[in-house]
């Protein structure tokens, strides 16, 4: 019975990754485009992620309304967000050592996902790799809903700063936007 206790561990794991690296990415984009901050996610994968909601929307009728369509994105989906704002991949140093490696590391992510969500057992060495890679991100993104925190981390990699608010804000040149 090793298959269902493995999963629930890697599910709950990969669950939490998920959520924080959607949360990180929700609040650096908003800081960089305020609230318009969906014009960071690139417009084919917008588009996909609209249609992913619309359809759970047709199924579900007593879908709640908080989700946005950052919810609705896998790790590849996220990936495409950082590499499409260069100024969000410092986040994510600590856990890849450039944008061609953390790619790897956001596949071999939604592999595991995949294997979660069709029953399929999780492998030792992709459990390894689950707590690993969930404790340098619990370590470095200490996300808390509406607010970032680790505040050293994001002022040294990102050249911002907190609001009065509690909102990490990224400095960007005006004609960055």
């Amino acid at each position: 019975m090793k298959k269902p206790d493995i999963n629930t561990d890697a599910y709950r794991l990969v669950g939490e990754a998920l959520f924080r690296i959607r949360q990180l990415l929700r609040d650096g984009l908003r800081a960089i485009y305020d609230e318009q901050w969906e014009n960071g996610i690139p417009e084919e994968r917008l588009g996909f992620l609209r249609q992913r909601r619309s359809h759970e929307a047709s199924i579900n009728w007593h879908l709640l309304d908080t989700s946005d369509v950052i919810d609705y994105a896998g790790f590849a989906d996220l990936f495409e967000v950082v590499e499409a704002n260069p100024q969000l991949q410092n986040l994510f140093t600590s856990l890849a050592s450039d944008v061609s490696v953390l790619r790897i590391r956001f596949m071999e992510l939604d592999t595991i996902l995949n294997r979660i969500a069709y029953v399929r057992e999780v492998a030792d060495t992709e459990m390894s790799f689950l707590v690993s890679f969930e404790e340098r991100l619990r370590k470095d993104f200490t996300v808390q809903t509406g607010n970032l925190s680790g505040r050293a981390y994001y002022d040294m990699n990102l050249n911002g700063a907190f609001d009065e608010r509690g909102e990490f804000q990224i400095a960007v040149a005006a004609d960055a936007r």
